[in-house]
């Protein structure tokens, strides 16, 4: 679906709001969709949750696949050379590689904290319902960001700007999780933290966009969702076993060292998230 929206947009500034709704909407689905799961199983059983889960991830592919946007979109033919399509994989450039290592950071970050939120339901303290509380902060601070990022879009070729500035805000504000110091200090830190979670990947999905080629983009995207999706296992796992071991204090380090991670990938990749008119010069 991201790679629809060069075509559909003309500017780099309304591409970069598309893309900032893009990942808003995802905030609403992770509020929502749980929602709608939970009010199925109760009026029809786990198995008609399970029909309507399907049932909406079909429909909304097939609505996707109809529509003028998806249809219009063609493939681009290339030469072939030895059997194998000739080009360059998106992996191989340095600004595509770069924001895929943030992406699994960002991606580990976020079930990380979200095991925090867990162990803190059991923690003294803390009400058994904090989980709840914690992660709507969060998403709530996220869709206020969402928001206001993308009514107010990065100036030409400070894309990059905005993305280490969001990552480092995000890392910074979740330093309060290794305090644990009452839950209505964490429920506005989760709230600061989550500000800048939209505006990060609307930027970093609207970079990609503009610094990928045509016939790469749809596997750069590919890229970018394989490395959230692995770096999320992977930060859930190795935070589940510092909360064994450590608690909700444990799993907050790790969660903060992945935060920092993230910002730090962007920082030392630096030279290679250039602008549109700067990026032919970084290649491989």
């Amino acid at each position: 679906m991201r790679t629809a929206w060069p075509a559909l947009l003309g500017s780099q500034s309304l591409r970069e709001r598309a893309l900032t709704l893009d990942a808003l909407l995802q905030e609403i689905i992770f509020l929502g969709a749980p929602l709608i799961v939970v009010a199925a199983n109760a009026a029809m059983g786990p198995t008609g949750a399970i029909y309507v889960s399907a049932a909406s991830g079909g429909l909304g592919t097939l609505v996707f696949a109809l529509s003028r946007a998806a249809r219009s979109r063609r493939g681009q033919r290339v030469g072939r050379k030895g059997g194998q399509v000739a080009g360059t994989s998106p992996w191989r450039l340095s600004s595509v590689r770069t924001v895929a290592i943030a992406f699994f950071f960002i991606g580990g970050a976020f079930n990380a904290v979200m095991l925090v939120f867990t162990a803190l339901g059991d923690h003294p303290g803390y009400p058994a319902a904090m989980p709840g509380y914690a992660m709507a902060a969060l998403s709530v601070g996220s869709l206020l960001g969402g928001l206001w990022a993308s009514s107010t879009p990065a100036a030409p070729g400070r894309l990059r700007n905005r993305l280490l500035w969001a990552l480092s805000m995000h890392a910074v504000a979740l330093f309060p999780l290794l305090i644990l110091d009452g839950q209505w200090v964490l429920l506005v830190a989760m709230a600061i933290a989550g500000l800048p979670v939209a505006p990060a990947l609307g930027s970093a999905y609207a970079l990609v966009g503009e610094l990928a080629s045509g016939n790469s983009l749809t596997e750069s995207f590919a890229w970018l969702s394989s490395a959230l999706m692995v770096g999320s296992a992977v930060g859930a796992a190795v935070a589940g076993m510092a909360v064994d071991k450590g608690g909700p204090a444990g799993a907050a380090a790790v969660t903060l060292a992945l935060a920092v991670g993230a910002a730090l990938t962007v920082l030392t990749g630096w030279p290679h998230l250039r602008g549109a008119t700067e990026a032919g010069a970084d290649g491989l």
